[in-house]
């Protein structure tokens, strides 16, 4: 749900943002776009290292960066500050968003998986729809940054909550990395 927000809710705020930050008009656009390419590029290699690193250890790791991320992005004082945020951010939820249909197939049987897959789903649609609404609530009554600083007790509190109750899961053992394909794959949607 967060993930999906994220990409959207800072649509609404981004005149906010341009004029506090001092943004180019034209350079706006990357605060969405480096979140957007970095969560693409990186879902193929999240689910990479998930292989290998294991798939519960991943996903908290996404968390974190995607959660103290946000937290850099609240914060930020300059536009390269902020993309780079944004981009950092795109990589923890693009960890996160490779393990999270895969994780339901470890944890359920496969007579349940279609009902929680239709679940995360609908959950994924919810988000895209409340995004742009929390993102106007957000930046009229609080300013822009806490567009940013909402993830941090989301994060916090799901953190706690998959640390007691998101069981260990199975490693596939030796993985090798396709590093030049995932460099490829990179270039090819990130506009130089």
């Amino acid at each position: 749900f967060v993930i999906v927000i994220d990409a959207s809710i800072v649509n609404v705020a981004l005149p906010s943002i341009g004029t506090a930050l001092h943004f180019a008009r034209t350079d706006l656009s990357w605060v969405v776009n480096a979140y957007v390419l970095s969560f693409g590029g990186f879902l193929l290699l999240g689910g990479r290292l998930a292989d290998l690193l294991g798939r519960r250890r991943m996903f908290m790791v996404g968390l974190v960066v995607f959660t103290l991320a946000s937290l850099a992005g609240g914060l930020a004082q300059s536009e390269g500050w902020l993309i780079a945020a944004r981009a950092i951010t795109g990589l923890g939820g693009g960890a996160m968003m490779a393990l999270a249909v895969t994780t339901l197939g470890d944890i359920f049987s496969p007579r349940e998986r279609g009902r929680w897959m239709g679940l995360i789903m609908s959950v994924f649609g919810l988000g895209s729809i409340v995004g742009p609404t929390l993102g106007g609530v957000v930046t009229d009554h609080f300013g822009w940054r806490w567009i940013f600083y909402v993830n941090l007790p989301l994060g916090i509190f799901a953190l706690a909550m998959l640390a007691s109750t998101l069981p260990r899961m199975h490693r596939s053992g030796r993985v090798n990395i396709d590093w030049l394909g995932i460099a490829l794959l990179v270039a090819a949607v990130v506009p130089i």
